[in-house]
């Protein structure tokens, strides 16, 4: 929701608008025949913007629906078709998208212009922006941090290194530490399991190993 202004998407992969004081549609955007919208959209005060199956991403604006920019995103090695383009999110004139599986970019809100881009250690399993930080984690287990205006890197843990001997020797992190998610950002932490159901904390920060937990039946 932005003012009076509810933005959804169907799962015919439709973007819409609707008045919330009049409870009526005022424009609806569907996807060119063939293709899907595999992402969560974000929002401005002015624009809408998500990505397609295909690797472009675009804004279109809040009041009307009308395009305001499209850009095609560059193929990187490895990464499949579904893998195109993740969930988009909004820092003040960035939208930042998780493309290709093994990167992630800021491009400025106004028009599309590409104005950072960082490469992942591997495939993107979750992310989300708290603040003026990006974190996600990888699928070989690797907890990144960036600067969600220029896009450097804060930090980088390989969870499975990062968590002490200790832990290790239990019976859950024997191990590969993979498929992270979801993720869960709060003030001082970040939360996030592995499959199939174990829950580690982390400071926000530094990316400190905090705690793990093994839910009774994980495992």
């Amino acid at each position: 929701v932005v003012g009076d202004t509810l933005v959804g998407q169907t799962p015919s992969d439709s973007i819409y608008a609707c008045d919330l004081k009049a409870g009526k549609v005022t424009w609806q955007w569907d996807a060119p025949e063939g293709q899907r919208i595999p992402c969560i959209f974000a929002t401005s005060s002015e624009a809408v913007f998500f990505g397609l199956e295909d690797g472009t991403v675009l804004a279109l604006g809040l009041k009307d629906g009308r395009e305001l920019w499209r850009r095609e995103v560059p193929a990187v090695e490895g990464a499949t078709r579904t893998e195109a383009v993740g969930m988009a999110a909004v820092h003040e004139e960035t939208v930042i998208f998780r493309v290709r599986g093994r990167q992630v970019i800021g491009l400025s809100v106004r028009n599309g212009d590409l104005q950072w881009k960082a490469f992942t250690p591997d495939i993107i399993m979750d992310g989300c922006l708290y603040g003026d930080r990006y974190y996600f984690v990888t699928h070989s287990g690797h907890f990144c941090t960036l600067d969600a205006a220029s896009g450097k890197t804060l930090f980088k843990a390989d969870l499975g290194k990062a968590v002490p001997a200790k832990v290790k020797s239990g019976r859950w992190l024997r191990g590969d530490v993979s498929n992270f998610f979801p993720m869960l950002v709060s003030e001082t932490h970040v939360f996030t399991g592995v499959n199939p159901g174990y829950i580690m904390a982390f400071e926000r920060d530094t990316g400190k190993y905090v705690w793990s937990h093994c839910p009774k039946g994980a495992g």
